[in-house]
């Protein structure tokens, strides 16, 4: 596995989580975080950027 695939897979078992922070604010902000790097990362994967 390459390393951008394990950290795609990293960013989706984060996302996969029913909580990351008990403060809502932080939780939304880290899942947004979270979700714009997988995509990043998967967009790198499909053009073969990587």
């Amino acid at each position: 596995m390459s390393e951008l695939a394990y950290q795609l897979s990293t960013q989706q078992r984060a996302l996969a989580r029913d909580w990351l922070f008990i403060d809502q604010v932080r939780d939304k902000a880290a899942r947004q975080r979270h979700f714009e790097c997988a995509q990043r990362l998967a967009a790198r994967l499909i053009a073969g950027n990587y």
